[in-house]
């Protein structure tokens, strides 16, 4: 079966939403010029700054939930749906469907908590869409459990950590793509670093207080 199709369910629900949400979005500013995104978009410093344009408003706190479904671009959109179906998956297989959409609205909603802290030091008028602060919380739960070596260690040379290791990659890509401004593809842009370390300490946080009991069934989600 096609791996995309063989996806947990709560996954596939997710990444759908995600997809409906930028199509939705670019049919509006097509048709009226409207864009969703920059309604809806979070600005860290519309929150911390009192006399700021929009604080108080209920806007800028609803934006903390709906900055998360926003994407810039296609390649903004297909780079977050990439990992989201990599990540969310082995999450979702562990904890059940509902358990891994908390886990994912719980770190995004603490994800921009790193770009709230960077304000202080560089004050900043960038507003913030996209999924990856709480997809790097899904990777922040996976580092609890999918890294561990199976079967005995009787006779092998104790090493570095697996999650470890990759806990530093995804600290040092995320730092250096924030730091010259370009992503994966070679695509100038604003990389929000700050948020996805901020996803990824909230999703390694919450994961035992989600984690299920072993053996307990997944439910109807997966």
């Amino acid at each position: 079966m096609n791996p995309v199709f063989n996806l947990p369910r709560g996954t596939k629900l997710l990444a759908a939403l995600i997809l409906a949400v930028h199509v939705l979005d670019a049919a509006m500013a097509a048709l009226s010029g409207l864009e969703i995104k920059l309604a809806l978009a979070f600005r860290p410093r519309q929150l911390l700054l009192p006399g700021g344009a929009g604080a108080g408003n209920a806007l800028t706190y609803l934006s903390l939930l709906t900055y998360m479904f926003l994407h810039a671009d296609l390649v903004h959109l297909a780079m977050n749906l990439g990992l989201l179906v990599a990540f969310g998956a082995g999450v979702e297989r562990r904890l059940g469907g509902p358990r891994m959409l908390l886990l994912y609205l719980l770190s995004g909603l603490l994800a921009p908590s790193g770009s709230l802290l960077l304000q202080a030091w560089l004050p900043s008028d960038a507003a913030i869409v996209g999924a990856s602060g709480a997809v790097s919380g899904l990777f922040g739960a996976l580092l609890r459990f999918a890294f561990r070596p199976r079967g005995p260690r009787i006779g092998q040379r104790r090493g570095g950590s697996p999650a470890g290791g990759a806990a530093l990659a995804f600290v040092l890509v995320n730092v250096l793509f924030g730091l010259i401004g370009v992503d994966g593809l070679g695509e100038a842009r604003g990389i929000a670093w700050e948020a996805h370390l901020a996803g990824a300490l909230a999703g390694w946080l919450l994961f035992p207080l989600l984690d299920r009991p072993t053996g307990q069934p997944a439910g109807p989600f997966g």
